[in-house]
């Protein structure tokens, strides 16, 4: 089961007060451009309460246009009738295309990539559309989820295995896991291999030992221990992944564009590292279940502590 834990700016105050009354149910929809200022460049949005940005244009990270709305964005306030009367945060965590890299939501199409993304309170629905629920923000009870955001009760999901080979478990909520895994494990139990390299690797923590090839029982404590390293170091909500966001947040906030530069400098080199050795691991977890190749002892070990230099050095820059 995912388990996580999740983080701006001089606000822009929104001070009309949605009605909601004590049984009020419905999500908080936002109109976003009419509540930034006036001369923003134009965009379109993935409506959610983590909306993706798109600028026009695709200017550089780094355009002075983009930063300006990059920080009001961050700095955006509004009245959340299910928090308070007066105006809080809309937006708490941000991501331009470095730290989106890093988070592993950039693929080979540029024109996919967001100028940046904003995880909101998950109240909010972001809409660059009409609203049609009265002032802006409003509840719309119409709708009572979003989804796509940080938050553990967005982002904590539940797995059911059930079959020949897994084990009588009942409820797990110890082992970390996330949807790459899945696929690896069905995989493993249904006795099929595929031509690629999965991201995901085979939860053996929920398989009868003997439903599981030998280099899948030998080893298996530093197995287990590799396996968590691996997704810590690599998963999106893994704490390496959650510590650039708070880093990428400060760096999108600062008004200081030096600071914000020796950031995402830093956020990418941890980054590419992290790449070079999750490519490492993923490769010896994919032998070890799909071609009979046990891991290195020595080697999982090396590996295990490189990825634990890696999570401490992102921590760090987090704390920094």
């Amino acid at each position: 089961m995912t388990t996580l834990q999740v983080a701006p700016a001089s606000p822009k105050r929104m001070t009309t007060t949605p009605a909601c009354p004590s049984n009020q149910i419905g999500e908080v929809n936002l109109k976003i451009q009419p509540v930034l200022p006036a001369g923003s460049p134009i965009f379109s949005i993935h409506r959610d309460s983590s909306p993706a940005f798109w600028v026009n244009g695709q200017p550089g990270r780094g355009d002075p246009t983009l930063r300006k709305l990059e920080r009001d964005v961050a700095g955006l306030n509004a009245i959340d009738p299910y928090l308070s009367s007066s105006p809080t945060p809309v937006f708490l965590q941000m991501l331009d295309s470095v730290g989106e890299k890093a988070l592993h939501m950039v693929n080979t199409d540029p024109a996919r990539t967001p100028s940046f993304t904003a995880f909101g309170n998950p109240d909010y629905f972001v809409t660059d559309g009409t609203i049609s629920c009265g002032s802006n923000p409003c509840v719309d009870y119409h709708f009572a989820w979003s989804h796509g955001d940080i938050q553990p009760e967005i982002a904590t999901n539940w797995l059911g295995l059930v079959g020949p080979g897994v084990k009588n478990l009942g409820i797990d909520s110890k082992t970390w896991t996330d949807h790459t895994n899945v696929r690896s494990t069905t995989l493993a139990l249904a006795g099929l291999r595929d031509t690629y390299i999965n991201d995901g690797r085979v939860l053996i923590e929920a398989i009868d030992t003997n439903a599981l090839p030998q280099s899948l029982i030998a080893h298996r404590a530093t197995l287990l221990r590799l396996g968590d390293a691996y997704e810590q170091v690599n998963a999106s909500f893994g704490q390496f992944g959650l510590d650039l966001l708070t880093a990428s947040t400060r760096a999108l906030k600062s008004t200081d564009e030096t600071q914000y530069e020796s950031i995402e400098t830093s956020i990418a080199s941890l980054a590419g590292q992290r790449d070079a050795l999750a490519a490492q691991i993923k490769a010896a977890l994919n032998a070890a279940a799909f071609d009979d190749q046990a891991i290195n002892e020595q080697s999982a070990k090396d590996w295990i502590a490189q990825a634990q230099s890696l999570i401490d050095q992102a921590n760090a820059l987090a704390a920094s």
